[in-house]
């Protein structure tokens, strides 16, 4: 599908990927339930502008693409199956779409949008009001932070008071932040902490980590709590486990014993059985299954993989009165 006969026409609240007049139509049959799919940026989207997954399946890994395209580029964020993303026909806008649904609604452009320094979106649902939460974070170009939330269910963008200056002076912008534990996590590589905005409330303060993280260190999410992926050494990999922001300290629940950790970069926990996956240098992924405590290899390999964004197929939608 050629995207220049593509195009997203609003219709009412919502809109759905439309052309030469007709409808997509919406996929008969979801993809494997089993296959956790992850997005990412534009490295593995073809010119199209043709919504493209990485996938781990079987113990292989593969480049699967979505029956849809869209007048968008940059993959923003990812939320309970929807996904975020760069809006081409309006500057400084941005969709978010159901690829297996096809719904898809065009935000308005927010007031943060006139040529930010640095800037980060995040996605995330309220646990509870079920809102789902589109969070601009903007660093102007005299160091100050500042913030916008977008309601999908008000349909508005609100200004809130963004994270100090002196937890946002050491780079992490060009990160997408981690949900978890009811938040949205900043990493800041090379850092003792993550900066953290409650979904709920609103309000960002930091949350200090275990031990500081270097170079192949991440957060990512870990069967709804946030996990914290430190080599500890050139054999060992220790996973840090955070439950809940209520006081709780990091507890040390798995050290990796493998031949070497090289540069064992963890990418995503997934869904369904929380193995984490990691990608070297080399463009092979290693998935450790916690049942088994063993570290396999996955069948194919990716060079240059971009930041990706875990996501898994459904049917939700972002609007509570349906």
């Amino acid at each position: 599908m050629e995207s220049k006969e593509t195009q997203v026409r609003e219709n009412g609240r919502a809109s759905t990927l439309q052309k030469k007049g007709n409808t997509v139509p919406v996929e008969s049959k979801l993809l494997d339930p089993n296959s956790i799919p992850m997005f990412g940026h534009p490295a593995l989207n073809s010119p199209k502008n043709c919504v493209k997954f990485l996938e781990f399946k079987n113990g292989k890994s593969g480049i699967g693409e979505y029956s849809l395209s869209c007048w968008a580029s940059d993959i923003k964020a990812t939320c309970n199956g929807l996904i975020l993303l760069d809006n081409n026909l309006k500057k400084g806008g941005v969709i978010v779409l159901n690829p297996v649904t096809k719904k898809v609604i065009a935000l308005p452009v927010g007031t943060l949008c006139n040529h930010p320094h640095e800037e980060s979106y995040g996605f995330a649902m309220s646990d509870v009001t079920g809102e789902y939460k589109v969070v601009h974070l903007v660093l102007d170009q005299l160091g100050f932070a500042c913030c916008e939330i977008f309601s999908l269910y008000k349909k508005t963008w609100r200004d809130v008071n963004g994270p100090s200056i002196e937890l946002v002076d050491n780079g992490g912008f060009g990160h997408v932040p981690v949900s978890a534990i009811g938040a949205l996590h900043w990493p800041f590589y090379r850092s003792d902490y993550v900066v953290s905005m409650e979904v709920d409330e609103e309000k960002f303060h930091h949350i200090e980590l275990p031990k500081s993280c270097t170079t192949h260190d991440r957060i990512i999410e870990i069967c709804g709590c946030l996990g914290f992926v430190t080599h500890e050494d050139m054999n060992h990999i220790d996973i840090w486990i955070l439950t809940s922001l209520c006081g709780e300290e990091w507890t040390k629940n798995h050290t990796i014993t493998v031949e070497t950790t090289r540069d064992m970069v963890p990418l995503c926990s997934l869904r369904f059985k929380g193995d984490i996956i990691f990608h070297t240098s080399d463009g092979s992924f290693y998935a450790y299954d916690f049942q088994q405590q063993q570290m396999t290899e996955i069948i194919g390999k990716i060079n240059r993989l971009p930041w990706c964004l875990p996501h898994v197929n459904s049917l939700v939608t972002w609007d509570a009165r349906e």
